[in-house]
């Protein structure tokens, strides 16, 4: 029986990959050993690769180095990309459907490996191997933009005459969780921030009603769970994601513009956010950056007083049950469970000596705001 009619037999390990570069379309030697938690100084990953194409799953090729700074920098790195064969066998074992797309020409890889770094500072930790990656990976879904993740609508009759604005929107990621659905953008310095301004202005577009004929938001013409709906748009750096937060923060108090969560940063900060909401991690960056950074002074201090009622409160029923609770130990509250913040409200806890929370602060007072 020759090789290619040979049925495959690939390891755990082996699955992993080929499952991840369907994900992902395409992955540096340096990223694969970065995802499988191998040295990337060495040619480990490159043997993976080199044992994975004896199989005719995965082939090599060169793409632009999308990390190139200096002159010294190599222009191009080796890339791994699944064969139609790796293909199939990654469609079977997800049971999932992927088409071609424009993407994955080679103009456009420094921005699809920006999207690979995301994934990997999102799944990897530092000193982590492939079964840390995998079981992170498996809490939450990544769709990307060749998976039938394009937002479609036809434009109300007043509006077909606008050339200017698209009636379609295609993340270029999708990310789903069980209560969340990130749609994500990678933006990379090449554009101009008016190309950026336009694009978040075609996402507010997305839920509002008064945009299609349908007259339901084109989001919700797409999806109709009840998951809640996340912008994200990654930056190279964190002096173009604070552009954009300005935009939005200015954006955001016309009525007609309905995009209710937005987030931006760079690759570690949206990475940092991501692993916050999905894995409940919770470093000391992300707690102590205030949430309220996109939101107008009036807004801000009407946040800070509803989180400073809300802790006031849950503390005063603290207090309540450890003082009943040896009372109700053989009573038929048994099962009643001491009183916690939610996690949204948890996250900010450093900050109330900063917004000097007092138990003078009670509902309808301002003070501290």
């Amino acid at each position: 029986m020759s090789r290619s009619t040979r049925p495959v037999r690939l390891s755990s390990r082996g699955v992993f990959i080929v499952q991840e570069l369907f994900k992902l379309r395409r992955m540096t030697f340096e990223q694969l050993a970065l995802l499988l938690g191998l040295p990337t100084h060495n040619r480990s990953a490159e043997m993976v690769v080199w044992r994975l194409e004896r199989l005719d799953l995965l082939s090599r090729e060169k793409a632009p180095n999308h990390h190139r700074k200096v002159e010294g920098d190599p222009e191009l790195v080796d890339c791994a990309r699944l064969t139609e064969k790796g293909l199939r066998l990654a469609m079977e074992s997800l049971g999932r459907q992927t088409k071609e797309n424009p993407r994955d020409l080679i103009k456009y890889y420094q921005h699809l490996l920006m999207g690979v770094d995301l994934y990997l500072a999102v799944v990897c930790s530092p000193g982590g191997d492939w079964m840390a990656a995998r079981r992170r990976a498996q809490m939450f879904e990544w769709f990307s933009s060749n998976e039938g993740t394009r937002l479609e609508y036809e434009r109300m009759r007043e509006f077909h005459a606008s050339k200017a604005k698209r009636s379609m929107v295609t993340p270029d990621v999708t990310i789903e969780t069980d209560t969340r659905r990130y749609l994500v953008e990678i933006e990379r310095s090449t554009k101009s921030l008016k190309v950026v301004f336009t694009k978040i202005d075609q996402y507010a577009d997305l839920f509002s009603p008064l945009k299609t004929a349908a007259g339901k938001p084109a989001y919700k013409l797409k999806y109709a769970d009840d998951k809640e709906p996340v912008v994200v748009f990654v930056f190279q750096s964190e002096e173009r994601a604070e552009a954009a937060r300005n935009y939005y923060t200015k954006r955001r108090v016309d009525q007609a513009f309905r995009l209710a969560s937005f987030k931006c940063g760079s690759v570690a900060t949206v990475a940092e956010m991501l692993r916050t909401d999905i894995f409940g991690e919770r470093s000391s960056a992300v707690i102590s950056a205030p949430p309220f950074a996109t939101m107008s002074e009036a807004e801000a201090s009407a946040v800070k007083r509803m989180f400073k009622q809300v802790i006031l409160a849950t503390e005063r029923l603290q207090r309540l049950y450890d003082e009943l609770a040896p009372n109700l130990a053989g009573s038929g509250a048994k099962d009643l469970q001491r009183p916690q913040l939610p996690d949204s409200f948890e996250r900010v806890r450093s900050l109330v000596d900063r917004l000097k929370l007092s138990e003078s602060d009670g509902p309808g007072s301002a003070a501290g705001a």
